[in-house]
Formats: structure tokens, sequence, C-alpha cells
């Protein structure tokens, strides 16, 4: 992270949320290189599983970070599971491997570095 954010790289902190009701939805907030926070967003996709609320809100971030001329990130996820799918260029489950495909194209342009964040750890995007 440290490394990303010297050069003048943003953070992506994200969190995939599933409620009661099965409807999930995903927030992001970008930080500076300074940690101030730049941006928040928070999308509702519906009915899906958690680990598909995770990786649209990976993939919806990373698309507004390259949007917005910002090619260098780190991205905190708090789903381990999401994070290990990112990272290591796997195709994932079939339910999930169209997202996947974006975050790897996004991920193939940009410097990029993904972690894994405790929930608990995680209160910026809460």
């Amino acid at each position: 992270m440290e490394e990303i954010q010297r050069k003048g790289g943003i953070n992506l902190t994200l969190i995939g949320a599933l409620k009661e009701c099965g409807q999930a939805a995903g927030d992001r907030v970008i930080r500076n290189h300074l940690g101030e926070v730049s941006w928040g967003f928070y999308d509702f996709y519906g009915t899906c599983s958690i680990l598909e609320a995770e990786l649209k809100a990976v993939a919806t971030g990373l698309r507004l970070c390259w949007q917005k001329n910002i090619n260098k990130v780190w991205v905190e996820v708090d789903s381990k599971a999401a994070m290990l799918l990112c990272i290591q260029q796997d195709k994932g489950p079939w339910e999930v491997q169209y997202i996947l495909e974006s975050i790897h194209q996004s991920v193939n342009k940009m410097e990029t570095q993904f972690s894994h964040i405790w929930r608990e750890g995680n209160k910026v995007a809460d």
C-alpha cells in the first residue's frame, strides 16, 4: 500500500453487503495518498451472493478510478475469497466469471495492489 501511495496513487476500500431479504449492495470509499477521503459510492445490486456483491464493488471501483485517470490503486477488500480471486487472475465460479473478467482487464491496465482488511477495521466504508 505504502508504495502505491508514495507514487501518488489512491486507496479503494470496498464492502459488499447482503441484507436479510437477500438483497445485496456495495460501498466504496476512495482516499488520496494522504489518507483523506476523496469520494464515496453506494450501489444496489439486487439479489445476488455476497461474493458477487464484493466483486461488483471491486469492478465498479476500478472502473471509476480508470475513468478519473487514476491508474495506481491499492484495493482493500473485506472478503478474502474475493481478494484471492482478483489477484490470482482465476476464472472463479461460473456465476462471477463475467465480473472477474472486468476486474482482470482493469488490473492489466493499472498498477494495483490488493489486500484483505477485516470488516472491523473497515469502518470508513461502513
